[in-house]
């Protein structure tokens, strides 16, 4: 069962060094919890994006992450207790600039739609960078992104056989069926 427990408007602006220039219509946090034990706690910063859009979107992402990780015997081993999670919406120029991004431009002439960033400088806090598509791919990206940080949160890199982005790829596919 899903609860949502917080939801507030704050400050406009980031501490998140990349994006440190930019400025959103809205930033808000949520938190809600995953059963008893497991609590996320975000703030999102956007500009087109509906925060009802992206509740709902980590919402129903979430729990059919939990359905992949169990039909892949994928136990929770909750190594990053309370990692929380900074979203923001940005434009595809600003989400591709290799100067602002540049140890994750590995793509060639590909553009991303979506980022997650671990932040190993500050290992309480991930980040997950979302342009906007329309509803229909901004779910694909959403749920592919948020398959990263319950990945690196529930420490399933040391269940998983194979590479993190191998993870979201296969959550991704099995999301779409």
């Amino acid at each position: 069962m899903l609860i949502f427990l917080t939801s507030l408007a704050f400050g406009q602006q980031t501490a998140y060094p990349p994006l440190s220039d930019q400025n959103w219509k809205i930033c808000i946090t949520n938190s809600f919890s995953q059963e008893k034990d497991l609590t996320l706690n975000y703030r999102a910063c956007l500009d087109d994006i509906s925060a009802t859009f992206l509740k709902g979107e980590i919402l129903g992402a979430t729990q059919a992450i939990f359905s992949f990780a169990e039909f892949h015997d994928l136990r929770r081993l909750e190594c990053s207790n309370d990692l929380k999670l900074e979203i923001y919406e940005v434009g595809m120029k600003i989400l591709n600039d290799k100067t602002r991004f540049s140890k994750y431009q590995n793509m060639g002439n590909l553009s991303a739609w979506g980022l997650y960033d671990p932040r190993p400088f500050q290992p309480s806090i991930s980040t997950m960078i979302l342009t906007n598509h329309g509803d229909r791919w901004n779910k694909v990206t959403i749920a592919h992104e948020l398959s990263h940080y319950w990945f690196d949160r529930l420490c399933w890199n040391r269940l998983w056989e194979k590479s993190p982005e191998d993870f979201a790829m296969d959550f991704e596919k099995y999301y779409l069926k």
